[in-house]
């Protein structure tokens, strides 16, 4: 938002619009030429008791709470207003309060001293600049952990993979496993394979036999020969022999195997939390630095960001009440001043001066002392003498309206 105010001409002027006359700026202290704002921060140019440009230079402010009353009247005197630009001209002064009363100075005890603190954006910038600063070097301590980590785990991947799995689809295993596997084999066609033939053929050959046969280990004395003969009604036929058969089964084939080293774990290094260390801030005001510990660091952002938060609540709140409004008056009538919560500046605060006698929400400017012993400019002598500064004194001057110009010297 930009806008200024003449005070010569009763004007007043936002972006590329403007009001020229018609502007009354009695509240103002009768010194005031000219305010200026341009992207977050004020001028004021001063004058004359009699209507002079002072000297040119200029003082800064950052509040505008004090000028809010003079966007309603030139709301009221520019012609063609419509209802949008109503609303985004108040929007823009709730928005404008809103950034300079979050970025005033904040108050807060620390263990070196009772101190006031920076919290402008580019002085929270800095100061949260070390706690990202180790944050970033625990992030890259990690990462550097997590790669080695990485690294170990396939390295081991690696080496179970060329001791175990052979690639061209073989597969080759150690000795001692081999040995383990051909043991079982071994138990099986021995214990399992061999008895159980052997179990086949005693049932077939000496258990059942065939009938009238001596062919048969048991001769005629087997189950198939006594029962069809040793009784008037046997058996038809001769009972069925088993079918069941054993083979034996294949161990691993001989040869050379790679053998599997045992895997050891993985070390590994606790990774600590982020350095935790005091920093070294300036208090508003003083001419050193001080320790601040991270517990006060802390305690002093998330001072200024719950205030940051405070206010943003009203600024939605403001905002969201002039988009309600369905008529221009209304628009203008609006107060964007009420609401704002109190602030009282730090003691002996020059820099930033209350323009009224309001309570602390109206502007602060800065203000230079009046006579030489102050180290300021001194007054210019008092003897209906028209006075301009050259070369850091008061030479007699040409007025803007009522001199002569008669070809005397000054």
């Amino acid at each position: 938002m930009r806008w200024w105010l003449n005070t010569d001409h009763k004007a007043f002027a936002v972006d590329n619009s403007s009001v020229n006359g018609g502007m009354d700026f009695s509240a103002l202290p009768p010194d005031i030429w000219m305010v200026q704002w341009t992207d977050g921060r004020g001028e004021i140019e001063h004058q004359t008791l009699d209507g002079e440009n002072l000297n040119g230079l200029r003082e800064n402010f950052v509040d505008v709470i004090p000028y809010a009353p003079y966007f309603k009247q030139f709301l009221s005197l520019l012609p063609g207003l419509t209802l949008d630009q109503a609303k985004k001209i108040q929007i823009e002064l709730i928005n404008t309060i809103f950034d300079s009363k979050r970025q005033m100075p904040f108050h807060y005890v620390v263990a070196t001293g009772d101190f006031w603190w920076d919290a402008s954006d580019t002085s929270m910038a800095a100061a949260s600049l070390s706690g990202v600063q180790n944050a970033t070097a625990k992030v890259d301590e990690i990462a550097a952990k997590l790669n080695a980590l990485v690294a170990d785990i396939n390295s081991r991947i690696n080496d179970a993979n060329n001791n175990v799995v052979i690639t061209n689809g073989n597969s080759s295993v150690s000795t001692a496993f081999i040995g383990a596997v051909n043991g079982i084999v071994n138990e099986i066609n021995n214990q399992i394979v061999v008895q159980g033939s052997t179990l086949t053929y005693h049932v077939n050959e000496t258990m059942l036999g065939l009938y009238q046969s001596a062919g048969g280990i048991g001769g005629n004395n087997n189950l198939n020969n006594k029962l069809r003969t040793g009784f008037v009604t046997g058996l038809d036929t001769d009972i069925a022999h088993t079918t069941a058969t054993f083979s034996y089964v294949d161990g691993i084939a001989p040869g050379t195997y790679a053998s599997i080293n045992y895997l050891n774990g993985i070390s590994w290094d606790p990774i600590g939390g982020v350095v935790q260390a005091n920093v070294q801030w300036i208090p508003i005001g003083a001419t050193a630095p001080v320790d601040v510990a991270t517990d006060e660091q802390q305690a002093i952002l998330s001072g200024i960001s719950e205030r940051t938060n405070e206010l943003n609540l009203i600024r939605n709140q403001k905002n969201a009440a002039v988009n309600a409004l369905t008529t221009i008056a209304s628009v203008i009538a609006y107060d964007v001043t009420t609401g704002w919560p109190p602030y009282t500046p730090p003691p002996g605060f020059q820099l930033w001066q209350p323009m009224s006698a309001a309570e602390i929400g109206s502007s602060m400017v800065f203000v230079g002392t009046g006579d030489a012993s102050g180290g300021g400019v001194p007054e210019a002598p008092s003897d209906d003498v028209t006075y301009g500064r050259r070369n850091q004194v008061w030479n007699p001057a040409l007025a803007k309206s009522g001199d002569v110009l008669d070809g005397g010297s000054f």
